[in-house]
């Protein structure tokens, strides 16, 4: 991350350094070729949980009244065990910390996507109705940062992401919702709470491509994907000197 005001990412804590820990040589699944294949994945993977609402060039990029489609990324610090003595108004984790909306070009999208997941460790809940995000994370070895959906059997999707169904996205609006009522007023990116606060209607979320990503962030963090596949021994952090003021980077 380079500090600078044409920047893509509003962030409010960097986590310095914690960043850029992963685990190297984890066989994955990969739906797309029907394979299991080695890809890094982070190492703490519990820890964050990032949505993606991706965008495709090789379509119109129109949605809803000629509203050009944008990328959204959201990074969600998921709620740490340490603070489970507080209540959940008053916890520091939980908390939206990156915020990102743009359209540059999908590669420079799915690197900055990637330069992201890197950088917390969090896997990744990509809007999958567009498979550009799992194709490259697959393609650059990093297929173990893709989240998967739980099934009721507690077994886990072989594939990655979430296809933006009905039921899927009343169950993100919903967590969004709840997000919204219990620990906005904890979050530091007024862009995250502007766009919160414009959405009227669940259609409305079409024009709103940062919420979006949120929401997906959000709708993962509530899953026990990130709690299995972590084979490490938590860690105590310091919320007083990690959290402070938004900065676009």
């Amino acid at each position: 991350f380079i500090q600078t005001d044409e920047g893509r990412c509003i962030v409010s804590n960097l986590f310095l350094g914690q960043q850029n820990q992963f685990v190297q040589g984890d066989q994955v699944w990969n739906p797309d070729t029907g394979l299991f294949v080695s890809a890094k994945r982070p190492k703490f993977p519990s820890r964050f949980s990032i949505g993606a609402d991706p965008f495709d060039f090789k379509t119109s990029g129109l949605k809803a009244e000629f509203h050009l489609s944008n990328g959204g990324i959201g990074v969600h610090h998921n709620s740490d065990p340490n603070e489970s003595d507080k209540p959940i108004t008053e916890q520091e984790s939980g908390q939206i910390i990156c915020y990102y909306e743009s359209r540059p070009s999908l590669d420079v999208y799915c690197q900055d996507l990637l330069a992201v997941a890197i950088w917390y460790g969090g896997l990744v809940n990509p809007e999958n109705n567009l498979k550009a995000v799992n194709k490259y994370f697959y393609d650059m070895g990093y297929g173990g940062y893709l989240w998967r959906a739980t099934m009721p059997d507690g077994t886990f999707k072989k594939e990655t992401g979430t296809y933006s169904g009905t039921e899927t996205k009343n169950g993100m609006l919903n967590a969004l919702r709840d997000f919204i009522a219990y620990r906005a007023h904890r979050c530091k990116i007024k862009e995250f709470l502007n766009s919160a606060r414009e959405i009227r209607d669940p259609k409305d979320l079409t024009y709103y491509d940062g919420l979006a990503a949120c929401g997906w962030a959000v709708y993962a963090a509530n899953s026990g994907y990130g709690k299995t596949i972590e084979r490490f021994d938590d860690i105590d952090l310091d919320f007083d000197s990690l959290y402070g003021a938004p900065t676009r980077y």
